[in-house]
Parts: C-alpha cells; structure tokens; sequence
C-alpha cells in the first residue's frame, strides 16, 4: 500500500488520494467523532490554481446545491459542502464499485456477460425509480424543481460490489430553481445517449431522460449500439432518431420488450412514456409475465464473481485505510458554505490509467476504463513476421482434431441436453432458487443450434457471409453454452475450412474461457484467411498486450487503425495508453490528439489529454 500522511481537513481526515483530474481532486477520508465514532466518505476538491476561477466554482456549487435536495437509495447521497482556506469542497456517500460502462466492458472481456433479466429487469428498474424521484423533487416550499438529468448514460450509473445500484453525476443536471437554461444550439451530455431533442439543442423535459433510458435499454437488449459513427453522423442520427428497431437487431426477445423499447424511444416525447414510474412499471410486468425474480444478492453475486481482484484490493485499501490516525497531522479551520452561482456543465474525474484488466476500485465520480479496442500504421517487419508465423501454423493443430471427436452430431443428444437443462432447472425451484425463465432461454438456444445446424445442411459457404446473424447465435452459444459453441464451430470449420469468421469466433471462444494460446492459433488463421479482419487483428494485439508483449500488440493495431474502422478514435485511445506505458510521452500526446480529432466527444482521450498538458 503507497504511503500516505493523512491530512486533518476540518472535521475530516483525509485518508489518501484516489485521484487527481484536470478540475479536481478525489480523496477517501473519515470522520472522527467521540466513542470511537467513524464513518467514511469520498471528498472531492476543486483543484487549487482553479478556485479563483468562477466558472468552475459555480458549476461546483451548483452541483452541490442541487444534490441536497436529492436523498433516495437510487441517488449517490451528498453529506457535506464547504469552503476551506481558497479550496471548495464537497462529501459524499463513499461506494466500492464500478460504472455500469466498466461493468459491460469487462464483462465482455472476461466472458461473463451481464445477462438480460440481471441488467433489464433489476438494474434499470432501479435507475428509473431514482429518475422518477428525482424528477417528482419538490423544494422545501412545495414547488416543483423539475430536474433534469441530462447525462443518463451507463456511465453515469454506479454498481457497487455489493449490488446496489445509483445515479451519478448530477454536475449538468437542469433544474427550474437554478439558472441552467439550456439554450437553442447548446449541448450537454453524452451525444450517444441523447433525444432527439436534445440532440437538436432544443428545449426538453423529464421525457429526455427517459429517451436515454430507453437507449439503455436497446443496446442492453439487442448488444449492439443505437447509433455509431463518427460525432456529425451521430449528430444527425440522434437528432433524427433513426435507427433499426430493436426486433430487426435481435429476434427471440419477448414481444412486450420490444414494444416497450419502442414506446420508450419514440421520436415524439408526447408518445413516450410520460414518467419513469410508468416505465418501471412496464418493465416489471414484463418480468412477472417471464417470472423473472431478482434481489440485490443476485446483483452482488455477479460483481463479486467478475470483480474478484478488484473487491480484494478494495477490501485491503479499506483495512489500511481503518488504521490510519490523523495524530500529528496539519489541521484546517472549519469549512464555510460559499454562495449561489448559475449553472455549467461539471467535469468529471479521469483516473490514470491501469494495466488493461485491472480497474481500480472505484469511488463515486471516478470513472476509468482502458476499453476494448485496437489500433494504426503501415506494415512493418514484425506484422510481417507474424504472417509468416500464421502461415507456419500446422492446421488443424493437435487439439483441434481431439476437441472435434466430442462434437454431438446427433439430434438425440441435443434434445437430452435440454431435457438435463429442464430437469435441473426444475430441482432449482424445488430447491427454493430463482431460476430464469423457462421458455425464452429454450428458444433461444434451440434457435441458435437451429440456424447453424441449417448452414451445415445447405453446404452453402456463403450462408456465413451474413456476418451479423452469425454474430448473433454464436455470441449466444459463447456466453450461454460455451461447450455447444465449440462443437458448433468446429464441425462447421471442418466442413468449411476457408472460412476465416468461423476462426475468429473459435479465437473468441478460447479466449471467453481464458485459453490463450488456442485463441491466438485462431486469430492468427483468421488472419491468413482474411487480412482485412481488423476484429481478429485487434483480439489478437489484445492477447499480445495481455500477455505484456506490447511490441507484437502495437504493429498488430497500427494496422487496424489503417482500415479505419469506425471505433477507431478508441484504437487511437488505447495505442496511447501502451506508449505511456512504454514511457514515451511524445508518442501518446500525438495518438491522443488523434483520438480527439477522429472524436472530440471521447471523453476518456479528451480528460487523459488534459492530464498529460497540465503535468508537462
């Protein structure tokens, strides 16, 4: 554990720092009261070249003075805000936890996605109860304060290790009591999660927020994004609200979902839904129609299971922590509450940034994730290197003949595979469990061994140009049943050896259950196959960065990024982040540049760039 000198802020020891932003500075501490009295919290700072600066001392009081109205379970809870010496501060409720972003991220790198009933049927509930509280907020005299999120995003939705679910962020929030006009042409918040309305810089409503919901929703359900592309596409996607319907993304999906997703993205904010209670309130008929029950363990058991390392480290900075004294320690006068300001959009927190995998645990307000991603520039004598080491590759290696010897060809057998689904699931509810429902998960699986069994039928290759609808069941078959995904893709490699997606989705395969080498054997066939796969190039730089051999990684995404895909300003990010890990500063400031240029609303480049200028 760094050393750290606590530091006596008034009433509150600062225990040690867990981040330092281009705006402000975040730091775990306590209060220390008599009888042995302790509790702990985050306190976040403005920096002090910044204090003298209005704009950022409004939007910091701003922030302060909104979120004291706001005391719900499903809202981060403020305690405390004042003035010490020439800094502004404020304390808050302290969360062991991640962002619904870090949680998605790192579900889809570990393998363990958050599964539908989990994400559609407790979480989002939940941040539509803290939505509606907020949005009902009366002030002290009865009068309605109409606050407005703005900024309704999954990076802005707090899940602590524990289960619990909050809303973050209130720093752009508009309310009828502050001066936060948002003018005609002006924009706040994410443009990906924006309405219509507000993407268009028009006058909005608490029905924005239930726009950003409802995108929520979408991609939580389909897996994929509603809108992408570089910011003037998404600025006239969002501001047009066009995008495919969520039952043309992804089929099998209860009908009642589908036609609230659609009731929820209505262009129109007269046809959506008209609160978030009605909302949530949907969203729990739908569960109860598929008997979908689930509790705050439930959520908790998941975040323990994906967040091991991270949980450990976070116990072992709160123990520390427990054992710090603020004996000895440089005390500050008392706080004093500042005055009134008007609104600005607040910043947020960059934290450095980590070896990829390992996100720190994170407190209220830092947000930070490396990303999943890949990266740019010309061919060169290790990319070279690596085609000749995939071209050496003997194929089909050892384990792949061994691992097709167990592949169930008979439709027998697969039909007793769900029957031992069905029973199991059956002993669960004897057992007192909370099982998923029955016949969505059976359809589902059935539809995906369905359509590749009818590829293997047809004999017909170009059946797997259909890249999207192959996406859809093999993810399903990757995430839900591993063991049939291997079967699957095997059999279908056999009898289609020139299909460089079938590798790629074997690569896939390997690397969910944490077998590096065999999914490195598979990307690098991929990519004899097929050059262009820039998917296959990025997992397999991924892998070389995983496995610390960042001088294979880099050449591999130089020429990801050379193929312009449209993540690419996040290949830019991620390159960045290996180059200052390297230590050369020159090279990541430059890929930085790039990343902001392709996409100035990439906040992650954007705060880390402002980092790097202000510490040069």
């Amino acid at each position: 554990m760094p050393s750290f000198k606590p530091i006596q802020y008034g009433k509150y020891l600062l225990l040690d720092r867990i981040d330092c932003g281009g705006m402000a500075e975040l730091f775990r501490g306590k209060i220390i009261g008599s009888q042995g009295f302790e509790k702990l919290v985050a306190i976040k700072k403005i920096l002090p070249h910044l204090a003298n600066q209005d704009e950022f001392v409004k939007a910091f009081i701003d922030e302060a003075r909104l979120a004291a109205f706001l005391q719900h379970p499903n809202i981060v809870q403020i305690y405390d805000f004042g003035q010490m010496e020439d800094s502004y501060f404020i304390s808050m409720e302290y969360l062991s936890g991640v962002t619904l972003k870090t949680v998605m991220q790192k579900a889809e790198e570990m393998g363990k996605p958050l599964k539908l009933p989990l994400s559609l049927f407790y979480i989002l509930p939940l941040v539509c109860e803290g939505l509606n509280y907020a949005h009902q907020l009366k002030d002290l005299s009865g009068k309605a304060l109409n606050i407005i999120h703005r900024d309704i995003g999954p990076q802005n939705i707090f899940i602590t290790f524990d289960g619990e679910v909050k809303l973050i962020d209130f720093g752009i929030a508009k309310a009828s009591s502050h001066d936060t006009t948002t003018y005609v042409g002006s924009l706040k918040g994410k443009l990906a999660y924006m309405s219509p309305e507000q993407a268009s810089g028009k006058e909005i409503d608490l029905r924005s927020d239930l726009f950003s919901v409802g995108i929520l929703l979408y991609e939580l359900a389909t897996g994929k994004r509603l809108y992408s592309g570089e910011t003037q596409k998404l600025l006239a996607l969002a501001g047009q609200a066009e995008f495919a319907p969520a039952e043309e993304v992804k089929q099998g999906l209860p009908v009642m979902l589908y036609d609230i997703i659609r009731k929820a993205l209505a262009k129109d904010p007269a046809d959506r839904y008209q609160t978030a209670a009605a909302l949530r309130l949907d969203l729990e008929k739908c569960a109860d129609e598929l008997s979908v029950r689930l509790s705050t363990r439930h959520l908790a058991g998941y975040m323990h299971d994906l967040f091991k390392d991270e949980n450990s480290r976070e116990e072992q900075a709160l123990r520390h922590a427990a054992q710090m004294e603020g004996s000895g320690v440089v005390s500050v006068d008392e706080p004093t509450l500042p005055g009134g300001g008007e609104d600005k959009t607040l910043f947020d927190l960059p934290a450095p940034p980590p070896k990829r995998g390992r996100l720190l645990a994170l407190l209220l307000c830092v947000f930070i994730a490396l990303g999943v991603s890949t990266i740019f520039v010309v061919d060169s004598p290790t990319t070279r290197q690596l085609r000749a080491q995939a071209s050496s590759i003997e194929w089909p290696p050892a384990w792949f003949v061994s691992a097709f010897d167990t592949v169930i060809s008979s439709s027998s057998q697969v039909e007793e595979s769900i029957h031992n689904q069905i029973t199991e699931i059956a002993e669960t509810v004897q057992e007192g469990g909370e099982p998923l429902p029955l016949p969505a998960a059976i359809d589902r699986h059935g539809e995906a061994l369905e359509y590749l069994a009818s590829i293997r039928a047809a004999e017909d290759a170009a059946a797997l140009d259909d890249y999207e609808m192959l996406d859809l069941q093999v993810s399903y078959l990757i995430m839900e049943f591993p063991e049939e995904a291997r079967q699957q893709l095997l059999a279908l490699a056999v009898q289609f050896p020139d299909k460089a997606i079938l590798y790629y989705h074997l690569g896939r395969l390997h690397w969910s259950v944490h077998e590096s080498p065999q999914a490195m054997e598979n990307y690098l066939k991929a990519i004899e196959l097929d050059a262009t796969m820039h998917r296959a190039l990025n997992n397999l730089a991924l892998l070389f960065a995983q496995s610390g051999e960042v001088e294979k990684a880099l050449p591999l995404m130089h020429r990801v990024v050379e193929m312009e895909p449209e993540y690419i300003d996040e290949v830019l990010f991620n390159m960045a982040i290996l180059y200052r890990q390297k230590g050369e500063q020159a090279k990541s400031l430059q890929l930085l540049q790039q990343a902001v240029g392709y996409n100035p609303g990439n906040e992650r480049a954007v705060k880390l760039l402002a980092k790097i200028r202000e510490n040069r």
